[in-house]
Order: structure tokens, then sequence, then C-alpha cells
């Protein structure tokens, strides 16, 4: 039988001394008598994130440091980058569309009117939650999802921005091209 280390039993008696005395006896009594309802309901502590899957609670996003998909090898650089919230909660996400989506904006416009939108999140929290992928609503799979808060200059001159695309199960980063415009399915994501 293996060891239980210190750092468990005092975390086990720091939970228990921090249960809530106005429990219910019947919610009580069927976890006693159902430990996997226990276990279910406790498990979005150990993930960080609600039964829902979205974190309750804020993140904290560094404004410095590199990133995990840094172009820079690559001569790309910062053309911009929005000031990200110090907070973030993947539950305060909105995704927005570049006004009517039968007005297909390209080229340079596209960059221009891109940068018009406020509260834009970026690359940072794009890497945030591909670290913690089942934080992203589900609803959001059908959408291309375009973090235009960080906008980067390829060594070809193209403005390219990070995007996650739901396909077989799972989020795939990649970079898009900014002058290529937007289109039905790509949503900006903003900070609510």
């Amino acid at each position: 039988m293996a060891e239980v280390p210190g750092w468990y039993n005092d975390f086990i008696a720091a939970v228990v001394t921090a249960l809530p005395r106005d429990i219910d006896d019947r919610t009580a009594i069927a976890w006693v008598k159902d430990p996997a309802a226990l276990e279910k309901a406790l498990a979005p502590l150990a993930s960080g994130a609600p039964e829902g899957g979205r974190a309750s609670t804020a993140s904290a996003i560094a404004k410095d440091g590199a990133y995990k998909n840094d172009k820079t090898a690559e001569g790309w650089e910062i053309y911009s980058e929005s000031d990200p919230p110090s907070e973030f909660s993947p539950a305060s996400m909105t995704l927005a569309t570049m006004g009517d989506p039968d007005d297909f904006i390209i080229g340079e416009e596209a960059v221009e009117k891109v940068q018009t939108v406020e509260n834009r999140l970026g690359q940072r929290h794009v890497e945030y939650l591909l670290d913690y992928p089942n934080e992203i609503p589900e609803e959001f799979q059908k959408f291309s999802l375009v973090f235009a808060g960080t906008i980067w200059l390829s060594s070809g001159g193209g403005h390219q921005v990070p995007c996650i695309s739901y396909r077989q199960g799972a989020w795939e980063f990649t970079f898009g091209l900014l002058e290529g415009g937007l289109d039905n399915r790509d949503r900006l994501v903003l900070s609510s």
C-alpha cells in the first residue's frame, strides 16, 4: 500500500474544515450512499471548472513572457496587441462578427476594421484555452474563433491572427491571414 503524502492529509483536513455546516442532510446522505455522485460533485473543484465545464473563477493571464506559439524565429513580429485583461474567465467570452455576414471585408480594410473592435482577446488567451479546452463553451465549436487581440506581421508582410477551430473532437490552433477576411463561420472572441 502506497503511503499518503503529508500535503494530501493537510488538504483533506482543510476541505473538511471548510465544508459548510448548514449542508442539508438529504444531500449529504445521498452522497454517502452514492460515492460516484459525490465524486462528480467534487470533480470540478479538482479541475478548476464547474460541472458545466466553464471556469467559475478568473485566471491570471500574464502580460509578458514568450508565447508557446512564438513566430519570431520565423521572422514574424508583433504588429499590434491589445492590452489583455489581467483576469480572464472563459465564461466571460463573447463572440462577434464584423458586421453584416453578407459584407465580406478583405485586404487592409479588414486589418483596420478589426483593430477598432474593443475588448479583443489575443494569443495569451487562446494559449490558456488550449491548455484547458474543456473550459471553451461547447456552443463555440461550430465557429472558427479568431483572437485578433494579437496581430502578427509575417515575414511575407501579411497580418496573421491566432485562431482555433474544432475538428475531429479537438481544438486546432492556426494562424489566419487577416487580409483574407472573415467569413460567416469566423467569430472574433471578445471579453465581456
